[in-house]
């Protein structure tokens, strides 16, 4: 198994749209499965270190599967699987490097090279890592993930998920499941979804205090209208400016992948 299928096995986030096919490797073939099939059958070289086994099933390493779903799916579904696996330490910067080496020439490879260098482990779940990818294919470079926000006197105020710097404008990426309070450790309820959303409300009214701007979205929004979504953020960042801003700011540490392919034949 490989590709998005080899992905869910290593418990890596699902695709938006899964495929409707169980994707599969082999290095003793070259026929391939027919259009309209449950299984899609792709010949390709598989060298034991690609390998690896979970409950009984054969699977492509963690490495071979970021790299492949690298090229062959969406990009923000890509980037959301790799973002993962950097993440929980599972691959490595130098590890993709060496795979995509090893992949001179397969089909679709300069799709990866498009997408390592937006790669970053420091996104703390699939719908940031998917937005930040989407909004990048729309023109819009990633903001600094996972930046914690103080006050002048140095009082936390909240760790924000994206922050566009040179304009001091704020990205959040919020799930459904944050304001429904399915978060609560008494369970989802209309309280526990009050709390939370005057909790967010009191948080982003003391940011914007200290002179920042924001800008949010949600799943619905993304998935609708993304083009929309990105004319918002341009908004925000034409109306912001850090120069404003009177608190003070702690990136989280360097991300654990920020790859620039260096120019190579395909």
């Amino acid at each position: 198994m490989s590709h998005h299928s080899a992905a869910l096995l290593h418990g890596l986030p699902i695709p938006w749209h899964l495929p409707g096919w169980v994707a599969l490797t082999t290095n003793g073939s070259t026929r391939t499965a027919t259009p309209r099939t449950l299984l899609r059958l792709e010949p390709a070289g598989l060298p034991q270190a690609d390998i690896d086994h979970i409950s009984g099933l054969t699977v492509t390493s963690v490495d071979r599967t970021v790299v492949d779903c690298l090229r062959e799916l969406p990009l923000p579904d890509a980037v959301a699987i790799g973002d993962a696996a950097l993440r929980a330490h599972r691959v490595s910067p130098a590890s993709l490097e060496l795979m995509r080496t090893q992949q001179r020439g397969w089909p679709f490879i300069t799709n990866a090279d498009r997408a390592l260098p937006i790669l970053d482990g420091r996104r703390e779940n699939w719908f940031e890592s998917w937005s930040f990818a989407r909004l990048w294919q729309l023109g819009i470079e990633p903001p600094e993930p996972q930046v914690t926000v103080y006050d002048l006197h140095g009082r936390f105020l909240g760790r924000v998920d994206g922050l566009w710097l040179d304009e001091g404008v704020v990205a959040e990426a919020d799930g459904s499941g944050k304001y429904l309070g399915q978060f609560d450790p008494d369970g989802a309820s209309g309280e526990a979804a009050a709390r939370v959303v005057l909790a967010e409300k009191v948080r982003e009214d003391r940011i914007r205090d200290c002179g920042l701007e924001f800008v949010r979205w949600d799943v619905e929004d993304m998935s609708r209208d993304p083009q929309t979504v990105a004319e918002r953020v341009e908004r925000a960042r034409q109306r912001g400016d850090f120069g404003r801003f009177n608190g003070h700011l702690r990136p989280s540490p360097l991300p654990l992948v920020a790859l620039k392919p260096p120019n190579r034949a395909t």
